[in-house]
């Protein structure tokens, strides 16, 4: 009686191996292939930056380029609201007429697009104008302005403006817009 030897058929590991060296090469072709021959091209986002920016000396930020035009259409629908406040030193030389009010009288005039109360998901343009212990008194106050959906950051501007100047601050504040819907459309 012959004793039963119970292993691999030796044309099954033969054929085990050729399975595995022709996925081994077909992961490296996809992988190559994939990498150098045919790469997906991103196009490279490029913010514009309009003739008020420099003029102003406003800088801007964009934070999130893929959201961007989303937050544009919610702003174009009337999704937004306007979020102001003021980070001042303890003696503050901030007059009495600037007030949230003012700032949002601003914003305001500098939009086309009318508010719409109680949307779902709307963009937050939050402004901040901040006092600074600047000895220059063109530096001295700067005003923050950040574009968010949800909390996140997409577009943010910032610039200097002088206190007394109502002029100067609203053509800045229509830079901001205008600038924001520029950088959005693209």
């Amino acid at each position: 009686m012959k004793k039963r030897v119970y292993g691999r058929n030796p044309s099954q590991i033969i054929n085990n191996f050729y399975t595995l060296a022709t996925i081994v090469i077909m992961t490296a072709v996809i992988t190559l292939y994939s990498k150098y021959i045919h790469p997906q091209k991103e196009q490279a986002f490029v913010p514009t930056v309009l003739p008020c920016q420099t003029a102003l000396q406003i800088t801007q930020k964009i934070s999130n380029d893929k959201r961007l035009q989303e937050a544009w259409m919610l702003f174009e629908q009337g999704n937004y609201m306007f979020d102001g406040g003021f980070i001042l030193q303890e003696n503050s030389l901030l007059p009495n007429t600037l007030s949230l009010e003012t700032f949002n009288t601003f914003f305001e005039n500098s939009t086309q697009v009318v508010a719409v109360k109680n949307a779902q998901k709307f963009l937050n343009i939050k402004y901040e104008v901040i006092e600074n212990e600047s000895v220059n008194p063109l530096q001295h106050f700067e005003l923050l302005v950040s574009f968010r959906i949800s909390a996140i950051e997409v577009f943010r501007m910032y610039t200097y403006f002088t206190v007394n100047n109502d002029k100067e601050i609203s053509q800045k504040v229509e830079c901001i817009m205008n600038s924001f819907k520029e950088n959005a459309k693209q």
